[in-house]
C-alpha cells in the first residue's frame, strides 16, 4: 500500500498558542463573486482570471523550528570547561517551507499544523513582495490545521471559503502553493474523489475526510488552497501519495469552517464518546446478523467513558449517531468529536440480532481519555492444560504471566496457541498469542466455556471473535 506523507520539508512540534481576542467576528469570507457560473464553459482564460484574483491571498511560509538542544552542560568551572572542551548547550534549528492562505483582512492566515510545529520564527512572503513576520494563534494536530496572524497594518487581500459538501467528482480546480520553494505556483486538475479516509499521512491527522485531486501538488504546497471555478477555496492541500503520480489530498472547507472559531481562541475542544471502533467487513457483518457493512463496530469501551455510562457494549454496531447515518466506521470519530460536550445524542445500534436505541451524554475529550484501558470482568480460573480446536486453530487457557501481561484479571479469555496455515483462522489473520475474549456477544471465561459454545455451533457458520492483540482490541470473523 502506498504510504501517505505530509507535504513539508521538515516536521516540527506544536508551539504555544495565544488568544486572538476577536470575539464573535467570523474570520472568513463566504461569497466571492469571482469566476464563471456553473453553466459557463471553462477556458484557459478562466484559469488566468482565477490565478490573478487569488494569488495575492496566498503566501509562502518559511519556518525555523526547534529540534532539540546540542552541546554539553557546563561544569560550572571555566577552567574545567576549557580542558574538557565543553560547549554551552544551544538550541538546534531546522528550516521548513510551506504555504498559507489569508482568510481575513486583518491578516489571519490558515495553514497546516505540520508546517509550523515547534516554530520559533515564522516568516511570510506575499505576492506583492512584502516579507512579514507571523505569530501562531492556534493549532490542531488532529486535523493538521493552524491559524497564524501577520504582523502588519491590516487590509490584506482575502480568499473566500466555499462549500466543499457540494463538490462533484470531475469538477475543475486549481491549486496554489510553493512546491519545493517555488512560490506562487499555480496548477490545475479535477476533483478525482471525495471522502477519502484511513489514509494516515505519516503521524498526521486523526480526523480524515479528504478531497482527492489530480492537480499537481508537491512538498511545499502544504497549507495552500484548492480552489473551485467560482474562485472559492474548497480545501487546504495537505498530503500526497509518496509513490503516486498526480494524487493529492486536501482538508475540506466545511471541516475547516467548523474549526476556525476554536483555532482563534488558541485551543480546540472536542467532545468524547469513549469507544474504539473498527470497520465492518462482509464476514463480520454476516457473523453479527447484519445484511450490510454500514455502521461502526465497537471493539473497545473505555473505562469511565460516556459510552460505558450509556450501557454501550463491545460488539454493538453504531448505525446512527444523532441525525447522521454511519455509512462507514470512519464517519463516527468526527461526528462524536464535534457533537459538543454535555450534549445528549440519540444512537441507533445493532445488538444481538436486533436494533436498539440509546442516549449518550457526550463527555469532553482530553489527552488522557484515549489512554484509558478497558478492564474486562474477571472469571473463574480454568485448568491450564485444557485445549479446544476451532476454525483451524488451537486455543488454551492463558498462563499467569499472559494474564498479567494482557491485564486479563482471573483467566478471562483464551489464548491462540497454534494456527493451521490453511484454516479459516489463518485466512482471517489470527495469530499465535492472540487472546480471544468473546465469541459473538458471549464473554469467555476459559477453554471449558468455549468448548460448550463450539459444540453448539452449526458446521459452516460464521462467528465473530473479539480479540486482544498487543494491547489493541479488534473483531475477527471466522468460518467454523
Amino acid at each position: 500500500m502506498n504510504r501517505i506523507v505530509p507535504l513539508i520539508l521538515a516536521l516540527m512540534l506544536l508551539a504555544a498558542a495565544p488568544r486572538s481576542g476577536l470575539g464573535q467576528e467570523r474570520l472568513w469570507t463566504q461569497k466571492s463573486g469571482v469566476g464563471p457560473s456553473a453553466d459557463v464553459p471553462v477556458t484557459s482564460a478562466t484559469f488566468s482570471r482565477l490565478a490573478e484574483q487569488l494569488l495575492p491571498a496566498v503566501v509562502s511560509i518559511s519556518v525555523k523550528a526547534s529540534s532539540g538542544r546540542q552541546g554539553r552542560f557546563s561544569t560550572g568551572n571555566p577552567i574545567w570547561d576549557q580542558f574538557l572542551g565543553v560547549r554551552p548547550e544551544r538550541e538546534r534549528l531546522q528550516e521548513g517551507l510551506g504555504t498559507g492562505l489569508i482568510i481575513h483582512r486583518d491578516g489571519y492566515v490558515l495553514t497546516n499544523n505540520h508546517v509550523i510545529e515547534n516554530a520559533v520564527d515564522i516568516q511570510v512572503s506575499m505576492n506583492d513582495g512584502r516579507h512579514l513576520e507571523a505569530r501562531l494563534i492556534g493549532a490542531d494536530p488532529r486535523t493538521d490545521l493552524a491559524l497564524l496572524r501577520l504582523e502588519g497594518q491590516g487590509g490584506f487581500p482575502v480568499a473566500p471559503l466555499g462549500d466543499s459538501e457540494g463538490l462533484k467528482i470531475g469538477e475543475w480546480v486549481i491549486a496554489i502553493g510553493s512546491p519545493f520553494g517555488l512560490s506562487q505556483t499555480v496548477t490545475a486538475g479535477i476533483i478525482s474523489a471525495k471522502g477519502r479516509k484511513d489514509l494516515s499521512p505519516g503521524s498526521g491527522p486523526l480526523y480524515e475526510n479528504f478531497i482527492q485531486t489530480d492537480a499537481s501538488i508537491n512538498p511545499g504546497n502544504s497549507g495552500g488552497p484548492l480552489i473551485n471555478m467560482n474562485g472559492e477555496v474548497i480545501g487546504i492541500n495537505t498530503a500526497i501519495v509518496q509513490s503516486g503520480q498526480g494524487i493529492g489530498f486536501a482538508i475540506p472547507s466545511d471541516m475547516i469552517k467548523q474549526l476556525i472559531p476554536q483555532l482563534a481562541t488558541g485551543k480546540v475542544q472536542r467532545s468524547w464518546l469513549g469507544v474504539g471502533i473498527q470497520k465492518l467487513t462482509d464476514d463480520l457483518a454476516r457473523s453479527l446478523g447484519l445484511r450490510q457493512t454500514k455502521g461502526a463496530l465497537i471493539a473497545r469501551i473505555y473505562a469511565g467513558s460516556p459510552a460505558e455510562a450509556a450501557d454501550l457494549r463491545v460488539g454493538d454496531v453504531v448505525l446512527r449517531f444523532g441525525t447522521h447515518e454511519i455509512g462507514d466506521s470512519s464517519d463516527l470519530p468526527w461526528l462524536a468529536a464535534t457533537a459538543g460536550a454535555g450534549v445528549a445524542v440519540p444512537l441507533v445500534i445493532w445488538r444481538d440480532g436486533r436494533t436498539l436505541t440509546a442516549t449518550v451524554i457526550m463527555g469532553t475529550l482530553t489527552d488522557g481519555d484515549e489512554g484509558q484501558s478497558y478492564a474486562p470482568p474477571a472469571a473463574a480460573p480454568q485448568g491450564r492444560n485444557e485445549r479446544v480446536d476451532l476454525a483451524g486453530m488451537t486455543l488454551r487457557n492463558p498462563t499467569q504471566e499472559e494474564r498479567r501481561a494482557n491485564g486479563l484479571g482471573q483467566a478471562l479469555g483464551v489464548v491462540v496457541e497454534r494456527v493451521a496455515p490453511n484454516g479459516s483462522a489463518a485466512a482471517a489473520g489470527l495469530r499465535p498469542g492472540d487472546v480471544v475474549l468473546r465469541i459473538g456477544y458471549r464473554k469467555l471465561g476459559g477453554v471449558g466455556e468455549l468448548t460448550k459454545v463450539v459444540q453448539a455451533l452449526a458446521r459452516g457458520s460464521m462467528v465473530s471473535l473479539h480479540v486482544l492483540r498487543d494491547g489493541e482490541y479488534l473483531w475477527v470473523a471466522v468460518k467454523v
